[in-house]
């Protein structure tokens, strides 16, 4: 029997024109149906996140992120470029209650994949 999964509204942070695409000729972010995995993305993170849309004003954009375990987008409530207002409901994610996030990496894991990436660009650059 499936477990009752926990809603999770996701809001605008300000007011602006909602993008669900990361630029004109990408595919959407996310749709209905996706399984969202947030990550850690960056050392400062409090937990990690994944980005499921923007918000733009005045030609400056912000991430609208999924935070904490994975979920399943269940509702778009907004098209590409629809205008929202501060803590308009973009999106609803169904979370499992028993879901975990993921565990915060460690600084030397940090640096392994950080060193494992600049390799990978500099075979990229050799090739060239």
């Amino acid at each position: 029997m499936d477990k009752e999964r926990r809603l999770v509204e996701i809001t605008a942070p300000h007011v602006g024109i909602c993008w669900l695409t990361p630029n004109p000729d990408s595919p959407p972010f996310v749709e209905v149906g996706d399984t969202v995995t947030p990550t850690w993305r960056e050392v400062a993170d409090e937990e990690p996140r994944a980005t499921v849309a923007l918000v733009e004003c005045s030609k400056l954009y912000s991430d609208v992120d999924h935070k904490g375990p994975l979920g399943k987008v269940v509702e778009i409530r907004v098209k590409n470029g629809d205008h929202v207002e501060t803590d308009d409901v973009i999106m609803i994610i169904a979370v499992d209650p028993d879901a975990k996030a993921p565990p915060k990496p460690t600084i030397e894991e940090i640096l392994r994949g950080l060193k494992q990436s600049s390799e990978a660009v500099q075979r990229q650059l050799d090739q060239m």
